[in-house]
């Protein structure tokens, strides 16, 4: 939901598709699709961050908190940054994370309460 505002998003359309504007359409993103982008944008950050507070504790004998806190900021950020840079350069990614036209009602169906 976009809180009552309207939202553009550019989607391709194949010409077996009669859409003009006005219509209303129902836009979807295949499940596996987005399941994958969020684990690289949400999944890869949490293991880094387990990952360097891991050999922290492994490899240093250090039991601060302080040097916990920068070691967990630190794995965050960098798996942030691999995540942000593994979705940008997947080509794949941009290609099928693009939304897809399931139905179509036209404007006039719109207007009727009753479709």
């Amino acid at each position: 939901m976009t809180g009552g505002r309207l939202t553009t998003i550019e989607v391709g359309l194949s010409q077996e598709l009669a859409v003009q504007p006005g219509d209303r359409v129902l836009l979807s993103l295949d499940p596996a699709d987005l399941l994958r982008a969020s684990l690289l944008a949400y999944g890869l950050p949490l293991f880094s961050t387990a990952a360097a507070l891991g050999l922290l504790r492994l490899f240093s004998g250090i039991e601060s908190d302080l040097i916990a806190l920068g070691t967990a900021f630190t794995g965050l950020v960098a798996g942030l940054f691999a995540g942000r840079l593994l979705l940008r350069r997947s080509r794949r990614c941009a290609r099928t994370l693009a939304p897809t036209i399931r139905r179509v009602a036209t404007a006039a169906d719109a207007a009727d309460p009753s479709t």
